[in-house]
């Protein structure tokens, strides 16, 4: 008898390789592409740019006012398309079709800012029509949420560059949590708080989580970064 076997547990190795080979070879086009995009939208939205000043700002001379532009503009048109990565992954969670991404970090990984992800919807308030036709889009369970977690951020006294993340979750009994976290920078500094509301309304619990951070040292850690 014979088989057909490879003879060796390493032949699939060639596949892979070029499996992941591509890989790469697509992650380098992208990376390319997303280059180019950036310079493009500097010459298309700025006429007066040349490529010399696009190089400058980019290798750290800023000397020049356009320069300058250049070198906040590209780091800006680079998030922007970060962004978009995320939003278009948050779709693929939405619609439930997730096999197509790597990883999702999970809130204990990262914890998201204040209230990321939540629409809300504004009218007037003494537009009882418009508010009787709306009430039904609300989620209550969103609404605590929201709530514990604007006000654990109203108690910090946080600015737009205070690293402050929140994240509040309603359980299926109704029971609300709230992760939240303040940290340098850098990131080397992290002060930690998780609670349960229990028999606390949403307001009390973000208070609560919010005072036990400023226990831990969060006002000075939010105090020492400029806005």
């Amino acid at each position: 008898m014979t088989s057909t076997l490879p003879d060796s547990p390493a032949a699939p190795v060639a596949p892979l390789q070029r499996a992941r080979q591509a890989r790469a070879t697509w992650l380098l086009v992208l990376v390319g592409v997303l280059v180019v995009a950036c310079a493009t939208s500097i010459v298309l939205g700025s006429r007066d740019v040349g490529w010399a000043d696009i190089w400058a700002g980019l290798t750290g001379n800023t000397d020049g006012f356009t320069q300058a532009a250049v070198a906040k503009r590209v780091p800006r048109t680079a998030l922007a398309a970060v962004a978009g990565a995320a939003l278009a992954v948050s779709g693929l969670v939405l619609i439930e079709s997730t096999e197509v991404t790597t990883e999702i970090l999970s809130p204990e990984t990262m914890i998201p800012p204040i209230g990321a992800g939540i629409l809300a919807l504004q009218c007037r308030e003494g537009d009882t029509r418009i508010i009787d036709a709306v009430s039904a889009l609300g989620d209550p369970d969103t609404h605590r949420e929201a709530t514990a977690e604007r006000m654990f951020l109203h108690v910090l006294q946080g600015h737009c560059n205070s690293p402050i993340a929140g994240y509040a979750t309603a359980g299926r009994g109704g029971e609300l949590s709230l992760r939240a976290c303040v940290f340098t920078p850098d990131g080397k500094t992290q002060l930690n708080a998780h609670e349960w509301a229990g028999r606390l309304d949403p307001a009390t619990l973000g208070t609560s989580v919010a005072v036990a951070l400023l226990r831990q040292g969060a006002r000075d850690l939010i105090d020492t970064i400029p806005h």
